[in-house]
């Protein structure tokens, strides 16, 4: 029997490299600055209302009880906070938490969806050698 390496890509794989993200998002507090505009998301739209409930309650965002309520575009400058998965466990959606202070000190936060070219360019950012998509 020859010996198999598993794929560098593993849906546990990925879920690891995606708690290491959030680490290192958490304890930057911000200095490790990555904006909606390093990773093209500009200009993004997003519908609160449209998300998965699982997505907004682990971004501890409200849950719209009306459609289009908190419609929301990334502004360049919004800064990533966290890396989320939601969905099935070995094929998960991934959302970035997007946060922009306001004039009154609070946090606006937003969730966008991710895709391997976004977490490819997270890891590069941040240093971290991960292995994305296939």
């Amino acid at each position: 029997m020859s010996a198999h390496l598993p794929s560098g890509s593993t849906p546990t794989v990925e879920l690891d490299q995606i708690a290491e993200i959030n680490r290192c998002l958490d304890v930057s507090r911000g200095a490790a600055l990555i904006r909606a505009v390093d990773l093209g998301l500009t200009g993004t739209v997003v519908r609160p209302d449209a998300l998965d409930r699982v997505v907004l309650r682990r971004a501890r965002l409200p849950i719209p009880t009306e459609p289009e309520i908190g419609i929301g575009v990334l502004t360049p400058d919004m800064r990533l906070r966290s890396v989320i998965a939601a969905g099935p466990p070995d094929y998960p959606y991934l959302y970035g938490v997007f946060g922009e202070v306001g004039a009154h000190g609070n946090d606006r936060l937003l969730a966008a969806v991710l895709h391997t070219e976004h977490l490819r360019t997270i890891s590069t950012l941040l240093r971290l050698r991960h292995r994305w998509g296939v």
